[in-house]
């Protein structure tokens, strides 16, 4: 389940994160990770199998969707060279 930015803003409230220096999705989870006591490592295109970790889905969808962007920066930056 993907989960919008202002679905992740409430959770953060309910946890007591302070919220002033949070300008991303990924900076609020992982202040929400960070309060909850496990690693920060949402979106950090890592292989996981933690199916019961709440950021899962969304999470593996936002690091193939980064794989994707940065393939297409290598091909662009290849064609430059």
């Amino acid at each position: 389940m993907v989960m919008l930015l202002e679905e992740i803003k409430s959770i953060a409230e309910q946890k007591g994160v302070a919220m002033q220096n949070l300008r991303t999705k990924k900076d609020f989870i992982h202040a929400i990770q960070n309060a909850e006591g496990n690693q920060q490592c949402y979106g950090l295109g890592n292989e996981c199998n933690n199916d019961d970790c709440c950021w899962h889905s969304d999470c593996m969808k936002h690091n193939h969707e980064n794989r994707k962007i940065g393939k297409r920066k290598r091909k662009k930056v290849k064609k430059h060279l």
